[in-house]
């Protein structure tokens, strides 16, 4: 399965469907693809507390895109390992250019 999958159009921008590892040693995004759930990995050093992991996850997601951190918010499952996060002003095409640097083709 294509990394890609994870990357879908979404209003005003797209969504990226992600599995977070809290409390990692490293802080990195993208970390890899799930192929059986169809999610991109993050790792994040902070703790799943108080919203300190979905913080750092929004920071690590707007660098790696290149996009202000403002752009990037949490749109679903804030206190799971599954978010979707929404990038707007960011297409899909787009988004999948940025992170095949780190994922490849």
């Amino acid at each position: 399965m294509d990394w890609r999958v994870a990357v879908k159009p979404a209003k005003g921008g797209c969504a990226l469907e992600v599995e977070v590892v809290p409390g990692s040693r490293e802080s990195r995004f993208p970390a890899g693809f799930n192929a059986w759930r169809g999610r991109l990995e993050a790792k994040v050093r902070a703790p799943p507390e108080e919203g300190q992991a979905n913080a750092e996850l929004v920071g690590l997601v707007a660098d790696a895109l290149g996009v202000p951190a403002s752009c990037v918010r949490v749109g679903a499952g804030a206190t799971s390992r599954r978010k979707t996060l929404h990038v707007e002003g960011l297409a899909p095409q787009e988004a999948a250019a940025r992170l095949a640097a780190t994922m490849g083709p």
